[in-house]
């Protein structure tokens, strides 16, 4: 067993994040109303950005912070345009781990809150009890859930 080396999965991480962040950035183009073209030329532009490039290489915080606050505000911008209220509780456990990669990702927060609250207000004439128990599970998830 001596002079044998275990393999490294941290590539594999890392180019996992940074397909993640990209996807993401492409979603979030799509979610905020933008083309096909528009939002992948966005995704291109993340990509190709240096130091985007430098953190996707290197095993750092900064590629994961990225992918978990572009998944928080995907989860967030469909439950503004869809309704449904399962969005909000994507949006809490994704914030929570975007928050617990990098805590200065609270800064999110009010523009989470705004899209959540608009997603709650328009699902609220469907089920008012569904939707005050899912927004209330939200909030818990995203804000205590990182302080634990």
């Amino acid at each position: 067993m001596s002079g044998q080396t275990r393999p490294s999965y941290r590539p594999l991480t890392t180019m996992a994040k940074a397909l993640g962040a990209l996807a993401l950035c492409y979603l979030v183009g799509r979610e905020c109303g933008l083309g096909r073209g528009t939002a992948l030329t966005g995704a291109i532009v993340l990509g190709l950005s240096p130091l985007f490039l430098f953190s996707s290489l290197q095993p750092l915080s900064d590629t994961a912070a990225a992918t978990w606050t572009l998944a928080a505000m995907w989860g967030a911008l469909r439950l503004h345009c869809t309704g449904r209220l399962g969005w909000a509780a994507v949006t809490g456990a994704t914030f929570a781990v975007a928050v617990l990669v990098r805590p200065t990702n609270v800064v999110i927060l009010p523009a989470l809150l705004v899209l959540i609250g608009a997603g709650v207000a328009a699902a609220a004439t469907q089920s008012a009890p569904f939707v005050l128990s899912c927004a209330t599970f939200a909030l818990f998830v995203g804000v205590a859930f990182p302080i634990v």
